[in-house]
């Protein structure tokens, strides 16, 4: 509440006078589930659109890249190419220049502005970590807030501000609370009239010259004035230095807060809470939906909370709360049966009007106790994050499924989910990690019936692979031959993997062998409880 996000805000204003374009991206309390969250809502942004516009009419093949975010370009020109999982180091290089590729396209001066940057996701610091480095000279300049208490010692943002720094590009504004002074200005505007030396000083000690308790005493209407005083005193506080009063002790910003919302109908107040669950920004779409009203009393409703400063309004569409400690104090007026309510109506209106991403989606609907589609999402949110090399956030999404989908007594599904995960680890050439996911997902599958009575098939059977196109010359794992390498690549990726020397090592198998009879592969798994060997033989070839 010290005032950053107004401040920066202010800024924002006064550089999209000067002809400069501005985009505005802001992180809640879920962005760093969501990789890229705020470059898609930079990309989706009227000063972005138009550059977006030029690069898909010059069939730029960046575009498509760009399409990892914002997958509505792919309806919108039908003959741009999907893009491919992030499966490689130089993939990601790609992807990286071509997400800068809008930015830096004109020499026209842009203003890249991201709120809470501490709830920052790390792929997000990690690209503007590239961008600032790979183009010095560009005419850009990123403006972050962050709460500095939020910021832990490992947290990925103290990489980038420390990489910042060496170059010189890194330039911090630290805010304080406000002097005496400076708060009888900012309550001049909101009071309407001048304030008393006395008043001001009262008001600054009540307000601890937080602008945001600042703004919120005198909203509520908790100036002190000095006819309070007289028919009032409280001999409790410290001396005025400015009269022989006595000042009221300040109160707490909660409390405050609270009886701000107090203030609301109960339409009002209620809305609220529907609003808070949504989150920090919302649409009307989304909460007409949630709180069930009709047209005529949710546009009511919404006006209230509007004209009271409770929310405003966030870009062309969407809204949000002036502050999140408003927010905040909304949802914990919801008792615990109303909260699971208001998260499955707000997590079906978000699943049917298809405005979701699906780890927000899952959240709702973990918080509603419906595990069941709460497990789905979680998934659908970790393949989105290692599609795009988010490893780090693949790694939450896919450990909440497991935990779900083992607690519902569901093991082949959370098995799915380990072995997910550990194709993440694999791509981010986390080994040992990959390996421990593996290994975890084998001892889920290994309790199914279906997988132990394939665990019991006899060594010899064989099954039959059948291609529709050039029998391979080979099937070695081993082998450097470019016109087999994408079948090889499928029928081994798991099985075997390369070693930091480009040797072929065992991975889930245990070892193979070549047999004297022909080109066959034979190959056993690691685990005693997954005994069976599975064969591949030129003879059972059928093209």
């Amino acid at each position: 509440g010290i005032g950053a996000t107004r401040l920066a805000e202010e800024l924002v204003t006064w550089i999209g006078r000067q002809g400069s374009d501005v985009a505005v991206a802001h992180c809640d309390p879920a962005s760093s589930l969501m990789p890229y969250a705020p470059i898609a809502e930079w990309l989706r942004s009227p000063a972005l659109r138009p550059r977006l516009a030029a690069l898909a009419r010059g069939r730029n093949p960046r575009l498509s890249e760009v399409a990892r975010l914002l997958p509505e370009l792919l309806a919108e020109h039908p003959n741009l190419p999907a893009p491919t999982p992030l499966a490689e180091d130089w993939q990601r290089q790609r992807f990286f220049e071509a997400l800068a590729a809008p930015f830096l396209m004109t020499t026209r001066p842009l203003l890249l502005m991201v709120d809470d940057l501490h709830r920052c996701d790390r792929e997000t610091l990690d690209w503007l970590d590239w961008l600032l480095r790979a183009t010095p000279a560009a005419p850009l300049l990123v403006l972050g807030t962050a709460r500095r208490d939020e910021i832990h010692d490992d947290h990925p943002l103290n990489g980038l501000r420390r990489a910042l720094q060496e170059l010189g590009r890194w330039h911090e504004v630290s805010l304080g609370p406000l002097s005496v002074v400076e708060t009888a200005e900012l309550a001049v505007g909101l009071a309407g009239r001048e304030l008393t030396p006395c008043e001001a000083r009262h008001l600054h000690y009540d307000s601890e010259g937080n602008p945001l308790f600042l703004v919120e005493t005198l909203r509520a209407g908790l100036l002190t004035t000095s006819e309070s005083l007289d028919a009032d005193p409280d001999f409790s506080g410290p001396l005025c230095l400015l009269c022989p009063r006595r000042i009221t002790p300040p109160s707490k910003v909660q409390a405050v807060i609270e009886q701000r919302l107090a203030q609301l109908s109960p339409a009002g107040r209620s809305l609220a809470r529907v609003a808070a669950v949504i989150g920090r920004q919302f649409t009307l779409d989304i909460l007409q939906q949630a709180s069930g009203l009709d047209e005529s009393a949710f546009v009511a409703t919404v006006d209230e909370l509007w004209r009271c400063g409770i929310v405003r309004e966030q870009g062309a569409e969407g809204y949000d709360f002036s502050h999140d400690k408003l927010r905040a104090a909304a949802y914990a007026e919801v008792s615990p049966p109303q909260r699971r309510l208001i998260h499955r109506r707000v997590a079906r209106a978000l699943e049917e009007m298809k405005a979701f991403v699906p780890a927000v989606l899952a959240h709702h609907y973990e918080e509603a106790g419906d595990d069941e589609r709460a497990a789905i999402f979680w998934l659908q949110a970790g393949d989105e994050a290692r599609a795009v090399g988010a490893h780090v956030e693949a790694d939450v999404c896919y450990h909440r499924a497991g935990a779900i989908l083992q607690a519902r007594g569901d093991h082949a599904g959370a098995g799915q989910a380990m072995m997910k995960l550990g194709m993440a680890h694999h791509a981010a050439f986390d080994f040992s990690a990959a390996e421990a996911a593996y290994a975890e997902g084998f001892d889920l599958l290994a309790r199914q019936q279906a997988w132990q009575a394939a665990a019991g098939m006899a060594s010899g059977q064989l099954a039959t692979l059948r291609l529709a196109r050039l029998i391979p010359r080979t099937l070695d794992p081993a082998a450097d031959d470019g016109r087999d390498a994408w079948l090889i690549d499928q029928l081994f990726a798991g099985l075997v993997r390369e070693g930091r020397d480009m040797t072929i090592l065992p991975d889930v198998a245990r070892d193979w062998q070549i047999e004297d009879g022909g080109p066959a592969r034979d190959l056993g798994q690691r685990r005693p409880a997954s005994a069976a060997r599975a064969r591949a033989s030129s003879s059972a070839w059928r093209p």
